[in-house]
């Protein structure tokens, strides 16, 4: 179903109702715009046929304005996850003997904290990184050599613990 938007005595359209929902959430669509749809003969606040969707107080751009979030660089949004492909990160990764995968996991985690503050990934990426250093220890006293695996197996539960916590947070 296409849905129409009517400002003063402008009228812009046909929308889907996603459209609509995404225009009244970026600010495009003001609270005062009325809205209505093909089966509708009555004018409407766009309000109350988008849903409940919170509008940004400072108002959007208006009609004619290009949808998304402004950005210096084009193409490129604030918000915009980390974004490389696996098989790049995964050559990364043998080639630099696992360290770029770590690195590429502190990224990943880092935007997840972003996203939801309450993340504690970045903390077990940290735990892990420093039992990563563990087969270092036995160079520095010998007496600790029989600590050495446990300390490995550790890190593996503090990175699968880093992982499992990025995707509860998403």
């Amino acid at each position: 179903m296409n849905y129409f938007v009517k400002r003063g005595d402008q009228q812009y359209g046909p929308y889907t109702l996603a459209e609509l929902q995404l225009f009244t959430q970026q600010g495009h669509i003001a609270p005062t715009d009325l809205a209505r749809s093909e089966a509708m003969e009555e004018w409407m606040p766009a309000s109350q046929i988008s849903g409940n969707i919170t509008v940004p107080a400072e108002g959007g751009a208006g009609f004619g304005a290009v949808p998304g979030i402004a950005s210096p660089m084009p193409g490129v949004t604030e918000n915009a996850p980390p974004n490389l492909h696996w098989g790049i990160v995964l050559a990364l990764s043998i080639v630099t003997c696992s360290i770029f995968g770590v690195v590429w996991m502190f990224v990943e985690a880092a935007y997840v904290r972003k996203l939801r503050k309450e993340s504690n990934a970045l903390l077990y990426l940290g735990l892990y990184a420093l039992t990563i250093v563990a087969p270092f220890v036995q160079f520095i006293n010998r007496d600790l050599a029989p600590v050495v695996p446990f300390l490995n197996i550790l890190g593996w539960v503090f990175y699968l613990c880093a992982a499992f916590s990025m995707k509860s947070s998403l």
